[in-house]
């Protein structure tokens, strides 16, 4: 009898802690649009950007991935490639699916948004959902170093 009181308490106690997080204020579409674009545009680093001046004029590159997001509503993702930087340019959206999560459409892509704020740095986690249990959701960690 003891034991089913334990377990009663410890259930109860996450629906508390839950009732508690699902309360807690959140960022509105236009304040998270913002904090992506910052105002006109942004660049978040996927992966650490390490370039250097090829012969010619074109810069030349070791590694590195970028998306830099325009109020426009254009995002451009950069990424080295073979030693080159290729860049494209693709619409982009913020819409609400629900109270709690939050999609961003880059093209024909369609991530959760996750927004996150550090001491040192802000985060934009993209997370593509899988549609299989056997197989786990991906989340690339886009990161915003604060000066």
């Amino acid at each position: 009898m003891a034991r089913q009181h334990r377990i009663t308490a410890l259930l109860l106690g996450s629906l508390t802690i839950a009732a508690v997080s699902a309360q807690t204020p959140s960022l509105t579409l236009d304040q998270a649009r913002t904090k992506l674009t910052g105002g006109s545009s942004k660049e978040w680093v996927l992966v650490r950007v390490e370039s250097f001046m090829g012969g010619g004029a074109q810069r030349k590159c070791r590694q590195g991935e970028t998306y830099t997001f325009h109020a426009k509503g254009t995002v451009t993702h950069k990424r080295c490639v073979d030693g080159q930087w290729q860049e494209n340019t693709e619409p982009w959206s913020l819409s609400d699916l629900d109270e709690l999560d939050r999609e961003l459409a880059i093209g024909q892509q369609r991530f959760l948004l996750l927004l996150r704020d550090t001491a040192a740095e802000e985060q934009a986690r993209l997370r593509t959902r899988s549609r299989d249990k056997v197989i786990p959701s991906v989340d690339q960690i886009l990161r915003y170093e604060r000066d």
